[in-house]
């Protein structure tokens, strides 16, 4: 079920036609983009349909991003880390470390406007505590959902996304049944702040080590495979 989770966590930085909207975005946009220091928790709930009050499944995660543009999320048991040096994905349960080329957050992931080709604007209101924003995807976008919808607080970072699937998900346990529904995604934000950021966060040397030009597991993590996409190469 985690696979199917598709996180937007920066959806939203669109060049629109009425001036509260453009305000609001643009400020979202400089906060996310500053050079500063940034974290935050979040707390990702699926619920069966859009009608459900009992949530199927839920797992934590945290946000972290230091002054030198390097990035550590947490989702349930699985880690990702984009330092100076290298990217790497740590998936707990299955004992999996992916090492990647070094990808650091840019301004350019901020904006997204491409989004637009597969969105539209439904509304956009002011709630007093937050505005609302809701997106509805175009037909035949592609997208797994048919409409997000975005609470953006006072302070301009985003503090909630409900993501509503147009993709049916069985949710049976048992093979021979079907428990077939339209899920919806809820992921909240809290606890933003721009405290300093302990470098250990982005330390790769905490889960892999080089050794004769080969990148291996660290003394830590001995029965984790390492699985090197640096050399793949499209030709």
């Amino acid at each position: 079920m985690k696979k199917r989770i598709v996180l937007f966590l920066f959806l939203i930085n669109f060049s629109l036609n009425a001036q509260t909207v453009e305000t609001v975005l643009s400020k979202l946009n400089t906060e996310y983009s500053s050079a500063k220091a940034l974290q935050f928790e979040t707390k990702y709930n699926l619920y069966k349909n859009k009608t459900a009050k009992q949530v199927y499944e839920s797992y934590s995660g945290v946000f972290k991003k230091n002054e030198r543009n390097e990035m550590y999320q947490k989702i349930d048991k699985t880690e990702f880390i984009s330092s100076k040096k290298l990217s790497l994905n740590i998936i707990h349960p299955d004992e999996l470390i992916i090492v990647s080329n070094s990808e650091p957050m840019n301004n350019s992931a901020f904006e997204l406007k491409k989004l637009l080709e597969f969105c539209k604007i439904k509304s956009f209101a002011d709630k007093k505590n937050y505005w609302e924003l809701t997106l509805e995807s175009k037909p035949f976008s592609g997208l797994e959902y048919s409409e997000v919808v975005i609470q953006i607080n006072k302070n301009y970072f985003i503090q909630k996304q409900l993501f509503y699937y147009n993709t049916a998900i069985n949710f049976s346990s048992d093979f021979s049944k079907q428990d077939i529904d339209l899920p919806v995604l809820e992921i909240i934000y809290t606890n933003f702040n721009r405290n300093k950021i302990e470098d250990s966060y982005f330390d790769v040397s905490k889960y892999i080590m080089e050794s004769n030009k080969t990148i291996k597991p660290s003394k830590k993590y001995p029965r984790y495979t390492v699985e090197d996409q640096r050399e793949i190469t499209i030709k």
